[in-house]
């Protein structure tokens, strides 16, 4: 099957790169959202407000942010497994 990948191995790399990036990257949305969390509560005790505010603040922004990181990655990774699985197929069928 490798032999099919001469011209796409650079793409297959990095699909496969991405892949195990993005399923490290899911364990780090449960961190950010039990901190969300966590500032949320603390919102309810007077003294801590201000302090769990923008605890909660922060972690959100962290979790805007790696979504839009994910959403790229996915994107490129869908894009290259499809370009790669493409040329496989066509390769084969010849």
């Amino acid at each position: 099957m490798f032999s099919y990948l001469k011209k796409h191995r650079i793409s297959f790399v990095i699909g496969i790169l991405l892949t195990l990036v993005m399923s490290c990257v899911y364990p780090v949305f449960s961190i950010f959202l039990s901190t969300i969390i966590n500032g949320l509560f603390e919102l309810t005790s007077s003294s801590k407000r201000d302090s769990g505010r923008s605890d909660a603040n922060i972690a959100s922004l962290m979790f805007l942010i790696l979504a839009i990181v994910i959403f790229l990655f996915t994107l490129i990774r869908d894009y290259l497994t499809y370009v790669v699985g493409d040329e496989i197929t066509t390769n084969m069928r010849k």
